[in-house]
């Protein structure tokens, strides 16, 4: 594809629980287009996983 040669970025947040549906993190890309780089930004979150922990 050829959005896998631009910028990716995550940016995880440094909060230490989620009360609703506050964000924890945002991802940033860059594209050729504006389309491009939302579809990039996109396949980057929706590749994260949400996991729980007892901390």
């Amino acid at each position: 594809q050829s959005g896998e040669n631009h910028r990716c970025n995550l940016r995880i947040f440094a909060k230490p629980s989620v009360h609703g549906h506050r964000r924890m993190a945002v991802s940033l890309a860059t594209g050729l287009t504006q389309e491009e780089a939302r579809e990039n930004a996109t396949r980057i979150a929706m590749s994260l996983k949400t996991i729980q922990t007892n901390a």
